[in-house]
């Protein structure tokens, strides 16, 4: 007992250090998808995140093992996700008590012999889950307490991807703005011709807007 648990202690620093080291959320997805085949041979491993969109869904982030998804996206209330969504608490289901249509997201032509849910949570709040289907042999709850360890650190890791990543777009998409604004000023000031600048100043409206149409108003003169 004492040599497994001492073993499991180094996997996870090792698993740590690569965790951290990188900051691209789908690179961080896919590393703890990966590690939990590592820890489960003959399995395969799904990491999802929350979206709160309306209506609210499960978004997959990474995959790993012979298993795959048809869609990015899974209702909330799907299946075995759903309950996960309902209780918030590590899930193990055996496949001989699953009918097919309770885990219809997974597309796998081997046999299933048990399905395990673990919620990713931050503050107590849940913002993802890692799905684990094992087909060598049958999971019990005392077989993913390793698991539980390492994703009490990748939820705070998956959050603070996905801040880096918002921040970093939210960047992008200024500098974009900027540009463009540096754009329009060269275009408008290219010609003097009204009869040209005017078809100019809707296209370059239309452009940055992503609008359909714009119409261009001009005042004749103060009476009218």
């Amino acid at each position: 007992m004492t040599a497994q648990r001492s073993g499991s202690a180094e996997v996870s620093g090792k698993f740590l250090s690569t965790l951290f080291r990188e900051q691209e959320l789908h690179a961080r997805a896919a590393l703890i998808a990966q590690q939990a085949c590592e820890l489960f041979p003959d399995s395969a491993a799904i990491v999802y995140l929350l979206q709160p969109a309306d209506p609210a869904c499960w978004s997959v982030k990474a995959s790993a093992g012979d298993v795959h998804l048809e869609s990015d996206t899974v209702p909330l209330d799907s299946g075995t996700l759903g309950m996960l969504a309902d209780q918030r608490t590590r899930l193990i289901f055996s496949g001989s008590e699953l009918r097919r249509e309770d885990y219809a997201h997974l597309h796998t032509r081997r046999t299933l012999l048990t399905l395990c849910y673990l919620p990713i949570l931050v503050d107590e709040e849940l913002i993802g889950a890692l799905e684990v289907a094992s087909f060598g042999l049958p999971l019990k709850s005392s077989d993913v307490g390793s698991l539980t360890d390492l994703l009490e650190y990748s939820g705070p890791a998956l959050l603070s991807s996905l801040k880096y990543e918002e921040e970093r777009n939210s960047h992008l998409q200024s500098i974009s703005r900027l540009a463009q604004l540096y754009d329009i000023e060269k275009v408008f000031n290219s010609t003097l011709e009204m009869d040209a600048l005017m078809p100019i100043i809707t296209s370059k409206v239309r452009e940055i807007l992503e609008g359909q149409a714009v119409n261009l108003w001009m005042v004749k003169d103060e009476h009218e």
